[in-house]
């Protein structure tokens, strides 16, 4: 080969090479969207009162920041990118979202599932992919323990427990307490244990502890034996659509007693219901709460969706902007600095109160209790921590 055809070819190999090494750089441009996974319940019975409120509240958080052109992070503005996972109350379906949300959609942050049956294999998913995962309403201690990407926004069982306890000796006067809890649900489970060895040290009697299985709808052998035992209050730590049935039953059995609940109780349908009147349950938050940043959410909520928020609504929207607070104090969406930015927060006031992650996912919260009174769900009283 001629020297000048050598020449050429050397030329043309270099500018080839020099092309492909350009084109295998990586690039240096910052991801364009903050991607936040929302696991939600879109089917099933929880939809109507958890899962679209859920939602809505979702959107309503997002809405002025995507208005205002993204979350400013380190002098950019990124725009939210909400990525769904429609759920039933599965735990399998609940895994499943957030593999997907991780895996395949690349978010940065799950916000989700919920309640704790879902909330505790979720979130160890998140752990293991080291993706941070924060559950507006799970309360069971077994959703945090040894996770330290996994937070949630609402106080724990065991505080909750403790706290009804008490309520019921000191402020009901109950000494003698009956109990008819799911034994198959951990949520239910966890309080009902709590509740059990709060009421013992105050100095009061557990007469019956009555347990059923997930999908029951009879309980009349049990509360045959609660009412042999003559309490003073009957305390139903579980889900709504279980403590409905439970009450007329409870009612129809010819016990006559004041009726305790926890926060699985929130639903209109119980404030409706006779056999509910005079009850009292425990909640996160209510709607009638006189704080400014509460009511502000109330109204702003009632005049987009034409309704009154619930405590899914109110937890969401805290969860949403505490976690854009997160963000920008670090100047960062990456997971591992999501996680480290909750820790070092600082004392957040929300809708719901103060919330404060200290050394673990578990905020120091505040416990609110309702009464059920001419149909309604009205503030009672505030327990501190």
């Amino acid at each position: 080969m001629r020297p000048g055809n050598i020449l050429r070819v050397i030329c043309i190999v270099f500018l080839i090479l020099a092309a492909g090494l350009a084109g295998c750089q990586p690039t240096t441009d910052a991801p364009q969207e903050i991607r936040i996974g929302l696991v939600v319940y879109l089917e099933g019975d929880y939809a109507p009162y958890s899962g679209q409120p859920t939602l809505n509240a979702a959107k309503l958080a997002i809405a002025p920041v995507n208005a205002a052109g993204g979350l400013e992070v380190g002098g950019e503005r990124y725009p939210i990118r909400l990525v769904i996972e429609g759920i039933d109350n599965l735990p399998q379906q609940a895994v499943t979202a957030v593999r997907q949300l991780i895996n395949q959609e690349d978010v940065s942050v799950v916000i989700g599932p919920q309640f704790s049956a879902d909330a505790i294999p979720a979130g160890g998913i998140a752990q293991a992919s080291e993706v941070p995962l924060i559950s507006p309403m799970a309360s069971s201690p077994a959703v945090t323990v040894a996770r330290n990407y996994v937070f949630r926004i609402g106080f724990m069982d065991d505080f909750q427990g403790r706290a009804v306890a008490n309520f019921a000796y000191h402020e009901l006067n109950a000494r003698r307490a009956a109990l008819l809890y799911d034994v198959a649900n951990p949520y239910s489970q966890g309080v009902a244990n709590v509740f059990q060895q709060s009421f013992l040290e105050a100095g009061g009697q557990i007469v019956a502890s009555e347990v059923y299985i997930s999908g029951n709808q009879d309980f009349s052998a049990q509360l045959q034996r609660i009412l042999q035992q003559q309490p003073d209050i009957l305390f139903l730590p579980n889900y709504a659509e279980d403590v409905y049935l439970q009450g007329l039953q409870v009612r129809a059995a010819g016990l006559d007693v004041p009726l305790l609940g926890s926060d699985g109780w929130s639903i209109s349908a119980l404030n409706q219901a006779p056999e509910f009147e005079g009850a009292y349950f425990s909640t996160q938050w209510s709607s009638h709460s006189p704080d400014t940043a509460s009511q502000a959410f109330v109204d702003l909520y009632t005049e987009t969706y034409a309704e009154t928020p619930g405590g899914s609504a109110a937890q969401t929207y805290d969860a949403f902007n505490l976690l854009f607070q997160a963000i920008q104090a670090q100047g960062s969406f990456t997971p591992q600095a999501i996680t480290e930015g909750l820790y070092a927060l600082g004392p957040y006031h929300g809708v719901t109160g103060t919330i404060d992650f200290q050394t673990s996912g578990d905020p120091v919260k505040s416990v609110v209790i309702l009464q059920v009174k001419d149909g309604k769900s009205v503030f009672y009283q505030s327990i501190e921590p």
